[in-house]
């Protein structure tokens, strides 16, 4: 038997992929590259529902329309989606989540927090023109759930969306 230290790592990749699995019904109604492609130039590159623009250093997302959420699926077509900055993105799945909370509302609002967090609200560009930045988002989205009652918890480097 192989002792600890010499067990093979695991290339993070496949600690991805395993995640990505369990989340397949959600990555399922992702849009492909193409549409994603699509629905950017189409919206000029601007979240539709605050205008802050990609080049400016905003995370934008393609998402669905909400009626394609309270299906319960979403269409891949572009012509159902519209660009929202990952903030906009983020409040889009809590009020699905608080206005309906059961398991695939959920189930998306823990991805798109666990996003928002991890990632913050701005580009990477943005992130190395403005030191610690990062955390100041971070701190927003945080502040952000808090508004609506909820909290990220981080448990065994998994983060969790919990009531309070």
């Amino acid at each position: 038997m192989e002792s600890y230290s010499e067990a093979p790592r695991i290339p993070p990749w496949r600690v991805v992929t395993s995640a990505l699995v369990l989340l397949s019904p959600l990555l399922a109604l992702q849009f492909t590259k193409t549409a994603r492609m699509i629905i950017g130039r189409r919206d000029n590159w601007t979240c539709q529902t605050c205008g802050g623009k990609f080049r400016d250093g905003v995370m934008l997302h393609m998402a669905h329309f909400p009626d394609q959420h309270l299906r319960g699926h979403g269409d891949p077509d572009p012509d159902n989606g519209r660009a929202l900055c990952l903030r906009d993105h983020l409040f889009e799945h809590v009020s699905m989540y608080i206005n309906d909370p059961n398991p695939y509302n959920e189930k998306s609002l823990e991805l798109i927090s666990g996003l928002a967090f991890e990632n913050g609200y701005h580009t990477y560009k943005y992130y190395e023109a403005n030191p610690g930045a990062l955390e100041q988002d971070r701190a927003q989205v945080i502040a952000d759930l808090a508004d609506f009652g909820l909290v990220i918890r981080r448990e065994e480097g998994v983060d969790k969306k919990r009531e309070p």
